[in-house]
């Protein structure tokens, strides 16, 4: 499956350099079609990562001006990309493909891009809270299934989705938020068993980087 979705891909590129179709409409009708397959299973990873090269295509093919209108176009294209992927981790806050997508968007806007005219959208301070609010309101529904009082406290057994919560911890790391991340890598210790060593690493490079701020404050 994997070679097959290379070798489309491979023919896709050569379609829109060479097709008199207009470039932008090949990517457009291959993001339509992996929300399709999305929406009939939205843990379809292969849809994900389709969707992924899809999108970066999309803003680089038919493009001669290089990097920068690359990034505008890039940024035209992200809210309503990043409220979808949102909509799609509500569905489903315990798949993995669509908070890695999330992630994996946010992460890349904080990359080096070109001199612009106007400040740089922050988009991790944008979105990382409307993520959280996707947890909070999927653990507050949890616990009113189960007849008890919502948790607000990290160290109680909620049913807290394991995805969510790294994709949270990632991004506060992303943005230097090391007692944030710490929180949530605690969490995960306890909710992830399965990856407890992972995470004990997480925890470790963290409190590193914790002393390490906290040794520059005190110079």
């Amino acid at each position: 499956q994997q070679q097959q979705q290379q070798e489309r891909q491979t023919s896709l590129e050569s379609s829109s350099d060479s097709s008199s179709e207009s470039s932008s409409d090949i990517w457009a009708s291959e993001l339509l079609a992996t929300q399709q397959l999305i929406q009939t299973d939205v843990r379809n990873n292969s849809a994900w990562n389709h969707r992924w090269f899809a999108l970066h295509q999309g803003t680089t093919h038919g493009h001669k001006n290089t990097t920068t209108t690359t990034t505008h176009k890039m940024a035209t294209l992200l809210p309503t990309e990043l409220d979808y992927v949102l909509q799609q981790i509500a569905l489903d806050v315990y798949n993995e493909s669509s908070c890695r997508y999330f992630v994996a968007l946010l992460k890349e806007q904080q990359q080096p891009q070109p001199r612009q005219d106007n400040p740089p959208t922050d988009w991790i301070a944008t979105y990382l809270p409307q993520l959280e609010a996707v947890r909070q309101e999927h653990n507050a529904a949890t616990a009113a299934t189960a007849g008890i009082a919502p948790s607000t406290n990290d160290t109680d057994d909620d049913d807290d989705a394991a995805a969510v919560v790294s994709a949270l911890l990632d991004l506060y790391q992303a943005v230097g938020n090391v007692a944030a991340a710490r929180t949530l890598v605690e969490r995960l210790q306890r909710i992830d068993p399965i990856r407890r060593k992972y995470w004990d690493y997480r925890d470790t490079q963290l409190l590193q980087r914790q002393e390490r701020q906290q040794q520059q404050q005190q110079e």
